[in-house]
Protein backbone atom coordinates (compact mmCIF):
# COMPACT_ATOMS: atom_id res chain seq x y z
CA UNK A 1 0.00 0.00 0.00
CA UNK A 2 0.99 3.07 -0.97
CA UNK A 3 1.67 6.08 1.83
CA UNK A 4 -0.94 8.02 0.86
CA UNK A 5 -3.21 4.96 1.27
CA UNK A 6 -1.59 4.54 5.06
CA UNK A 7 -2.45 8.04 5.72
CA UNK A 8 -5.92 7.24 5.07
CA UNK A 9 -6.18 4.32 7.19
CA UNK A 10 -4.33 6.46 9.89
CA UNK A 11 -7.19 8.96 9.42
CA UNK A 12 -10.20 7.05 9.73
CA UNK A 13 -8.42 5.16 13.01
CA UNK A 14 -7.73 8.66 14.85
CA UNK A 15 -11.16 9.51 14.31
CA UNK A 16 -12.62 6.39 15.40
CA UNK A 17 -11.11 5.89 17.81
CA UNK A 18 -11.39 9.61 18.95
CA UNK A 19 -14.89 9.63 18.17
CA UNK A 20 -15.61 6.01 20.66
CA UNK A 21 -13.93 7.43 23.07
CA UNK A 22 -15.71 11.31 22.98
CA UNK A 23 -19.38 9.19 22.89
CA UNK A 24 -17.90 6.79 25.98
CA UNK A 25 -17.49 9.71 28.16
CA UNK A 26 -20.58 11.88 26.58
CA UNK A 27 -22.60 8.92 27.85
CA UNK A 28 -20.85 8.90 31.51
CA UNK A 29 -21.31 12.39 31.43
CA UNK A 30 -24.58 12.14 31.29
CA UNK A 31 -25.05 9.60 33.76
CA UNK A 32 -23.77 11.58 36.09
CA UNK A 33 -25.79 14.51 35.20
CA UNK A 34 -28.62 12.36 36.09
CA UNK A 35 -27.33 11.21 39.25
CA UNK A 36 -26.94 14.29 39.97
CA UNK A 37 -30.48 15.58 39.99
CA UNK A 38 -31.37 12.55 41.83
CA UNK A 39 -29.47 13.32 44.94
CA UNK A 40 -29.40 17.38 44.76
CA UNK A 41 -32.98 17.80 43.33
CA UNK A 42 -33.68 20.86 44.98
CA UNK A 43 -30.47 22.55 43.34
CA UNK A 44 -30.81 20.86 40.18
CA UNK A 45 -34.48 22.62 40.31
CA UNK A 46 -32.82 26.16 40.82
CA UNK A 47 -31.03 25.88 37.88
CA UNK A 48 -31.06 27.06 33.74
CA UNK A 49 -31.66 24.57 31.86
CA UNK A 50 -28.39 24.96 29.92
CA UNK A 51 -26.95 23.95 33.78
CA UNK A 52 -29.04 21.29 34.14
CA UNK A 53 -27.77 19.06 31.05
CA UNK A 54 -24.72 19.02 32.79
CA UNK A 55 -25.00 19.44 35.67
CA UNK A 56 -22.34 18.34 38.96
CA UNK A 57 -18.63 18.09 38.71
CA UNK A 58 -18.78 14.80 37.87
CA UNK A 59 -20.55 15.56 34.81
CA UNK A 60 -18.49 18.46 33.43
CA UNK A 61 -15.24 16.27 33.52
CA UNK A 62 -16.46 13.95 31.68
CA UNK A 63 -17.35 16.47 29.03
CA UNK A 64 -13.67 18.01 29.28
CA UNK A 65 -12.78 14.60 28.80
CA UNK A 66 -15.12 14.32 25.65
CA UNK A 67 -13.62 17.56 24.18
CA UNK A 68 -9.83 16.47 24.73
CA UNK A 69 -10.10 13.47 23.27
CA UNK A 70 -11.59 14.48 19.63
CA UNK A 71 -9.10 17.59 19.88
CA UNK A 72 -6.07 15.93 20.45
CA UNK A 73 -7.02 13.23 18.20
CA UNK A 74 -7.76 15.80 14.80
CA UNK A 75 -5.17 17.80 16.03
CA UNK A 76 -2.50 16.05 17.45
CA UNK A 77 -2.18 12.43 17.02
CA UNK A 78 -3.49 13.31 12.94
CA UNK A 79 -0.99 15.95 11.84
CA UNK A 80 1.80 13.53 13.43
CA UNK A 81 1.02 10.30 11.98
CA UNK A 82 0.77 11.83 8.54
CA UNK A 83 4.17 13.32 8.91
CA UNK A 84 5.67 10.18 10.41
CA UNK A 85 3.88 7.80 7.64
CA UNK A 86 5.09 10.41 4.75
CA UNK A 87 8.59 11.43 6.35
CA UNK A 88 7.57 14.95 5.79
CA UNK A 89 7.60 17.52 8.45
Amino acid sequence: MSASGWVWVWWIAVLCGSGALTVRWYVLGRRASKAYMMTHGAEWARMNRGEQAWAGKESGRYLFKAACAISIGTCVLGPVGTALITGSP
